[in-house]
């Protein structure tokens, strides 16, 4: 979830930040539909589930997406 974060930053800024950094961004940047997601993803720790593949994985659609945009 970060890592989209960190990647949406970086197309929109240019420049690579920590994945807190992105993540706290994204929160205050991106739709509100994605807040929740983040805040989640900002808060889990390496061994704890994450039961949000669906959101997970629309969140890296629309990272891609956003990506293509950028390079088109």
């Amino acid at each position: 979830i970060v890592t989209m974060c960190r990647i949406l930053y970086t197309l929109e800024h240019g420049r690579v930040v920590p994945k807190a950094t992105a993540g706290r961004w994204a929160q205050e940047t991106l739709d509100a539909r994605w807040a929740p997601l983040v805040k989640r993803g900002l808060a889990w720790r390496h061994g704890e589930a994450l039961d949000r593949l669906d959101d997970v994985l629309d969140l890296v659609r629309y990272t891609v997406q956003r990506t293509e945009r950028s390079w088109s």
